[in-house]
């Protein structure tokens, strides 16, 4: 639900580079964002496209949508180290753009690397915001604003994987989404208003046979696991996944259990093709960032019950700490599912989202990443997949 009354942090001074905790109340300069209508109803297919690291480029697309915004950048992303982004947006708040970011407060907080570009911003003035969640579970120590998505001019919004840091640009591999439509826009900048502590008075739903669905985590009596397991459940011929992170996951909605290792294993015993790649350091253990990763065996149930898991550690640049870090599935080769929630239970808790995109072309496109990925990494099963996909 909404955190409203509840705990934020503000960096806004470099000197003062802990920051200082504070209540938002109603009485605070913050706006509550209005979706306009019941639903979000994409009905004609929007401009759309999508992007790799070490391909195309994310870093890229997100520079040109930086640099090409007239009005306004509303961003919510869970890391910023990047100094072309960081310099990108400097400049276009200079040259009138009006600019709010939310991040993460423990990627500002002085116990980790990362922190540069964070001070620049604030020496700049710029109106940057970082997230906590005061959790005192330990096993919630994921917990965050892990959003990574963003807003430009009301009529763009991009999401993935992709944070807009150095690693992600240049060893990971990552994936993002960007696409044009002022209803998507505004719904996202209902999400965006709700990370702040000001869920709208009305968050839309999303209309049955919309093109585009947005998902929330944090929404009000709904679970963010109910449309993925129901895309699922639903999928005829196969199902392809890149994730970083898969565990057991389960939720609930309207007294309904709705479980993502069920769907799964479902889905495979009626005869659909599953393919899942996932990155090995978070499965078998291994180093991320700066720290030590247990092996986990959660995932282990799927590979038990028939289901293919290729795990890699996609090394690049020399960077140990390179990742497999996509989070995507493509249902039926027409409909991606994408954002930054990982499919584990820290998203239910987190700021997290999830679009569904029914095109087939985006679709392809995602399957053409994990074939890319099979060839670098697992070749001996690339013609497998290849040969799955394509006949």
């Amino acid at each position: 639900g909404s955190r409203e009354n509840s705990i934020f942090q503000i960096y806004n001074r470099p000197e003062d580079w802990v920051g200082k905790r504070i209540y938002f109340t109603e009485s605070d300069n913050y706006e509550r964002s209005i979706f306009h209508g019941e639903n979000l109803n994409v009905t004609q297919k929007p401009f759309i496209y999508c992007n790799f690291t070490r391909r195309e480029g994310c870093r890229h697309s997100i520079l040109h949508l930086i640099n090409t915004s007239k009005n306004s950048i509303f961003a919510s992303i869970y890391n910023i180290n990047d100094p072309e982004v960081t310099d990108a947006l400097i400049a276009a708040r200079n040259r009138g753009v009006n600019i709010k970011i939310l991040t993460s407060s423990k990627m500002m907080s002085r116990e980790w690397q990362f922190n540069e570009q964070y001070k620049k911003l604030i020496r700049e003035n710029m109106n940057i915001i970082g997230i906590i969640h005061d959790n005192p579970n330990p096993e919630l120590r994921a917990v965050t604003n892990h959003t990574k998505f963003a807003i430009f001019d009301h009529t763009k919004v991009v999401t993935g994987s992709c944070n807009w840091e150095i690693r992600a640009f240049d060893s990971n591999s990552e994936n993002i989404v960007v696409i044009e439509h002022s209803k998507v826009a505004e719904y996202y900048m209902c999400v965006f208003s709700a990370i702040q502590g000001f869920h709208p008075t009305h968050f839309p739903h999303n209309h049955s046979d919309s093109l585009v669905k947005v998902y929330y985590s944090r929404t009000w009596s709904r679970s963010i696991v109910r449309p993925v397991c129901t895309a699922i459940d639903r999928a005829k011929t196969r199902i392809d996944i890149a994730m970083f992170i898969i565990r057991k996951l389960k939720d609930y909605e309207s007294g309904t259990e709705w479980d993502l290792f069920r769907s799964l294993k479902n889905a495979h015993s009626r005869g659909v093709e599953i393919w899942i790649v996932l990155e090995g350091n978070t499965h078998d253990g291994g180093r991320y960032r700066d720290r030590h990763l247990p092996h986990d065996k959660e995932h282990e149930e799927l590979i038990h019950h028939g289901i293919k898991c290729i795990k890699m550690r996609p090394v690049y640049h020399n960077d140990p700490c390179s990742a497999m870090h996509h989070k995507f599935i493509v249902i039926d080769s027409h409909i991606t599912i994408t954002g930054s929630f990982n499919l584990w239970g820290p998203s239910l808790v987190s700021d997290d989202d999830f679009v569904f995109i029914n095109d087939h072309g985006i679709a392809r496109q995602h399957q053409g990443e994990i074939e890319r990925l099979l060839r670098w990494y697992k070749p001996e099963q690339a013609e497998n997949f290849c040969r799955s996909l394509h006949g």
